[in-house]
Parts: C-alpha cells; structure tokens; sequence
C-alpha cells in the first residue's frame, strides 16, 4: 500500500471509530460496492493496494465473510478505483454503520 492510501485508510479508520451501528448489513450491496471498487484490477493487484491478503479479498467477493471489519472497510474506501465513485460512506451504509 502506498503511503497517501495508507493516509487515507488511517482518517477512513477514524471515522469508522465514531459511527454508529444498526447490525443490518446489506450483503448484496456490500458486495456490488466492493466489486465495483476493485475496477478493472485484478484481485492480487487490489489486495496490494490495499496492503492486505489475497484470501481476505477474495473471501469478500465470494460472499464468505458475514461483516467486514473496520480497517478492511477503510483499506477499501482508501484503494477504490477512483471511476467507480465507492466511497467510505457508501460502504458504511451498506455495513449498516452511520455517522
């Protein structure tokens, strides 16, 4: 992970910190926002740009993994293909978290 993505995961992480929790996770959702922030990559190259295992990644988009944790979620905002427009807020709601 680069050093302006780790920056960016860091405050992501922050925000996460403060937010509030509902439990109802939008699997589907979740799901099509990570897809969607990966972009055209491929999973290695995601997963090093997010500076996490390859396994970890790949159990996300297999839909093996109930909730996703905090620093993913913000490693995730951080790497997001810039096109696809993902944001943290938006991977946040999906999670059932809210500001």
């Amino acid at each position: 992970m680069d050093e302006k993505t780790a920056q960016n995961a860091q405050r992501n992480t922050e925000k996460l910190c403060h937010a509030s929790r509902t439990g109802n996770v939008n699997q589907d959702k979740l799901l099509a926002l990570v897809n969607a922030a990966k972009g055209g990559r491929s999973l290695r190259k995601f997963a090093k740009d997010m500076g996490v295992n390859v396994s970890s990644v790949s159990r996300i988009l297999n839909g093996k993994v109930a909730e996703i944790s905090d620093s993913l979620l913000a490693r995730i905002a951080a790497a997001a293909d810039p096109c696809s427009g993902v944001t943290l807020e938006m991977l946040m709601e999906a999670q059932g978290i809210f500001p």
